[in-house]
């Protein structure tokens, strides 16, 4: 898997996986758990979980990317998502 790194001044906030393996775009925080290792981690448990349900069919790239936002504390998360959010521990949106 070849990582990108893109966007931030901190080459450990944003990370996005390319080439064969374009899935996810991970936004962290400073001081927070490293972009490129939770982007590891993603694209793992994503070939992981296709081979337990699908077999050794080959995966298609995702398009668009999976976004994942990871928040250093609630309120950051709250500003995100919006007053329901209180109620949440994480969320997703499917368009």
């Amino acid at each position: 898997m070849i990582i990108a790194r893109v966007g931030a001044d901190d080459p450990d906030l944003v990370a996005q996986s390319r080439a064969n393996a374009s899935n996810f775009t991970v936004q962290s925080f400073v001081g927070g758990p490293s972009s490129t290792d939770v982007l590891r981690l993603c694209e793992t448990l994503r070939q992981n979980l296709s081979q337990a349900w699908m077999g050794k069919k080959p995966l298609a790239d995702w398009t668009p990317r999976c976004e994942v936002c990871l928040h250093q504390n609630r309120s950051s998360y709250v500003r995100a998502v919006g007053i329901a959010g209180e109620q949440t521990q994480g969320s997703s949106l499917i368009q």
